[in-house]
């Protein structure tokens, strides 16, 4: 008996290294989940639901159980480059998936994300634009009301290209007399009434200052797939002579993705707040954003200019490989694929510049020239940032770069085989503003490209405190000041 199990341990054993060899070398396919449809896997796998593998595609391999098992009791599936057709039928039990029997994969990847929302406890909420709220006094012909509407409701109008008419309902109201607008009401199922929904009560973060905050809102995107789940956070700010309103995204996906052999983590963010997760615009405040980085700890939560923030576009340059990639309206999962045949330009930057950004339709890149030139896929961009890098005589490296992006840039174009030149980099324009308020003299100083860009300066090491000297026009004053940082 003891030999016939130590026969058929040897026979598994010689089966995973022959997978191994045949197979190729593996990734965590745990974030590299194939999806059949927009609503991710279904609860089981059935005979009728078992699909002919089409060489060069995903296909899930479990090893193990066969038959009809709900897939919720199962690991993550793997994912295999099939060189020929076939079923797969067997299943892997909840074990750690088998790394060595993965092979590399070449193929497009869809990959899925988590839905995250600050509406979970301890979830920090991913930065996003606002955008233009109407807000007006007159209810919106057709819509239901709530029985108790309070004195002076206003109307506000969030535009979202996730309902059929463009856009969703909300009201605020007010609880006592004075002018703070703390009650709100969404059209959370898109049905075009405030009469079924519920009061959400705001509260004030900064007394005194009419600016009540509420909590997210969870709102229902109908689709022919069923509900699509996103939360809206909600501020208003009531003025003398009129009231403004702001929603924000509360709503974000986030992962591992597998990209060339390697881990990476993933966020996807509707950054203009309008309720789809795929907009790609040639403005930053219309675009969507997406996060990659080597894990979660890396991206800064509500900070706008950061290393692994992009725009969304039709590409993506990971790891120094070229993607096309594809995100539904309403996220959940994204697609890489190898881009093949992509037109591509030249972008040509003075010396000195180390690094620079380009966005636009085509995608965010960053770029490190050589020679001076960097490549891009043809098409529109504007920059974004850029930045210097140079030693001194003593070995210290100083950094310019801009501090808030690239806003002055203007539009160019790439053309494919041809070379377009960029004027960024140096010279930097030192400024000093100085205004006076009554006995108080204010004094600015900034670092400011010729475009106009605001421009950071910075050196390895902390640099002593500013000294700043004062002499009268006679010079019979004279006295050093000297200004610590922070």
């Amino acid at each position: 008996m003891r030999s016939v199990v130590l026969l058929l341990a040897a026979f598994v054993m010689a089966l995973v290294i022959y997978a191994a060899v045949v197979l190729g070398r593996g990734q965590d396919l745990r974030a590299n989940q194939p999806v059949r449809g927009q609503d991710g896997w279904p609860a089981g796998l059935a005979d009728e639901q078992k699909k002919p593998v089409k060489p060069g595609y995903d296909a899930t391999v479990h090893l193990g159980l066969a038959g009809n098992v709900p897939l919720e009791s199962l690991t993550v599936p793997l994912s295999v480059n099939v060189e020929s057709g076939g079923e797969i039928e067997r299943f892997v039990a909840q074990h750690e998936p088998m790394q060595s029997l993965v092979p590399k994969y070449a193929g497009p990847q869809i990959q899925r994300l988590d839905y995250r929302s600050p509406a979970e406890k301890g979830v920090v909420l991913m930065g996003a634009r606002s955008p233009d709220v109407a807000v007006q006094e007159e209810a919106p012909p057709g819509v239901a009301l709530p029985a108790a509407t309070g004195d002076r409701p206003r109307f506000a109008k969030w535009s979202t290209p996730m309902v059929p008419a463009g856009r969703l309902w909300l009201m605020l109201c007010r609880s006592g007399q004075d002018n703070v607008y703390d009650r709100l009401y969404v059209d959370t199922d898109a049905d075009g009434s405030l009469a079924d929904e519920s009061v959400m009560q705001g509260q004030e973060v900064e007394p005194r200052l009419d600016r009540p905050v509420f909590p997210p809102v969870e709102i229902r995107f109908p689709s022919e797939g069923g509900p699509v789940r996103y939360h809206l956070r909600v501020y208003s700010h009531q003025w003398t002579d009129h009231l403004d309103v702001y929603a924000y995204a509360a709503a974000w996906y986030e992962g591992r993705v597998t990209l060339g052999g390697k881990t990476l983590w993933c966020a996807l963010v509707d950054n203009n707040s309008n309720g789809r997760f795929n907009d790609v615009a040639t403005d930053p405040a219309l675009a969507d954003a997406i996060f990659i980085a080597p894990k979660a700890e890396d991206i800064v939560p509500g900070l706008d200019i950061q290393p692994h923030k992009r725009y969304l576009g039709r590409h993506i340059e990971v790891g120094g490989r070229l993607y096309a990639i594809e995100v539904p309206p309403g996220g959940g999962w994204i697609k890489f694929t190898p881009a093949r045949a992509v037109p591509m330009g030249r972008i040509r930057v003075p010396d000195g510049v180390t690094r620079f950004s380009v966005w636009g339709k085509q995608g965010f890149f960053w770029c490190q020239p050589t020679g001076g030139v960097a490549t891009v896929p043809v098409g529109t961009y504007k920059v974004h940032q850029w930045e210097v890098v140079r030693r001194d005589a003593t070995g210290t490296a100083w950094q310019l770069r801009t501090d808030w992006g690239a806003a002055h840039s203007m539009p160019f174009a790439v053309e494919a085989d041809k070379e377009t030149a960029l004027q960024i980099g140096e010279p930097a324009v030192s400024r000093l503003a100085v205004s006076r308020f009554g006995a108080s003299c204010y004094l600015k100083h900034d670092f400011v490209s010729e475009g106009g860009d605001a421009l950071l300066l910075k050196r390895n090491e902390k640099p002593p405190p500013t000294q700043l000297v004062i002499r009268s026009a006679d010079g019979s004053h004279s006295q050093t000041l000297r200004v610590p940082y922070g």
